[in-house]
């Protein structure tokens, strides 16, 4: 492909409705011709049936980061399944957003003095340490990085220089030893993939294990979390604060969106703002992030029909 044809491509794909409701049709029609398919999670329900018409397939380029949907024992022999990291960015710069909040409070300090139509500076009172406008610092506060990926190397990259105590758990990091991170966690940032190792990861003993004082950042996918363990300690007060940017239940589609769907099997809605933020999976929707995906996606075109090697390798 020249780039600018990849280009046209990559930009017709992404975010195609039309792409995604005639995956059947293009599949059947090209007679197992095909070397690259663009994949969204929308076609994990027949994406095995799709593979199997497919033996020919030499990419299989996923529009995301995660890429659980993908059944890696379906891909034909010979494929390389590469996802995107196009989102990096802006997830990481939303959880530094969302660690920062943590400590430092502006939302509340800010919903305070809206709140009482007046103010009353720190300074004039008779014992300031116990003022209502005392937040922390992220200088010395440690943050427990569950995941090392893409997105984990760029959150730690951007909380490095704020001085923050960075404990990060990897794959081959112990249970105990991601139990003791969790234990002196001020912030504890989830941005592992979702896999059998990791589904149910933050279940109630764990939750337990946290500081009364801690806030949690979700920017894995809700099923890492114990939906009912998070919401009953945040209810109860165990735990100070959740950012929640991914869910336990999605729409089906366009329709049931604009219907109205709840995120999970618990009434999120009713916990108070001091306790939870609730984001639509929207840590990654920046204004950037589009093009930057055409980009990735128009470069592994350009590999693959160059025959150098791909970018962003994930599988199979």
């Amino acid at each position: 492909f020249k780039q600018k044809t990849a280009y046209e491509i990559a930009s017709c794909l992404v975010g195609s409705e039309m792409c995604i409701r005639d995956s059947r049709e293009a599949v059947a029609r090209s007679g197992g011709r095909v070397a690259a398919v663009v994949a969204a999670p929308p076609c994990a329900a027949y994406f095995r049936e799709a593979m199997a018409a497919l033996p020919g397939l030499a990419l299989l380029q996923v529009l995301s980061a995660g890429h659980e949907f993908v059944a890696m024992d379906a891909v034909p022999r010979g494929a390389t399944v590469c996802n995107s990291s196009s989102m990096d960015v802006p997830i990481a710069e939303y959880c530094v957003a969302a660690v920062l909040e943590a400590r430092v409070r502006c939302r509340v300090l800010h919903d305070a003095m809206r709140a009482s139509r007046t103010w009353r500076p720190p300074f004039y009172e008779a014992a300031p340490a116990a003022s209502a406008c005392v937040h922390g610092e992220l200088e010395g506060a440690a943050v427990a990085l569950v995941g090392f990926g893409a997105i984990g190397r760029a959150v730690a990259a951007r909380l490095g220089p704020f001085g923050c105590r960075l404990d990060v758990a990897r794959s081959k990091t112990t249970a105990a030893e991601l139990d003791a991170m969790l234990q002196r966690a001020d912030v504890v940032v989830l941005a592992c993939a979702c896999n059998a190792a990791t589904a149910g990861l933050v279940d109630a003993r764990r939750l337990a294990l946290m500081k009364p004082t801690a806030t949690l950042v979700n920017v894995s996918r809700g099923a890492v979390v114990d939906e009912g363990a998070l919401f009953d300690a945040l209810a109860a007060r165990r735990l100070a604060h959740a950012v929640l940017d991914v869910w336990w239940r999605y729409p089906a589609g366009p329709a049931e969106a604009r219907a109205g769907a709840a995120p999970g099997a618990r009434p999120w809605h009713d916990l108070g703002r001091d306790v939870l933020t609730m984001t639509p999976h929207a840590s990654g929707w920046s204004d950037k992030q589009d093009a930057r995906k055409c980009a990735q996606i128009a470069d592994n075109l350009d590999r693959l029909a160059a025959g150098r090697g791909l970018a962003r390798v994930v599988g199979p």
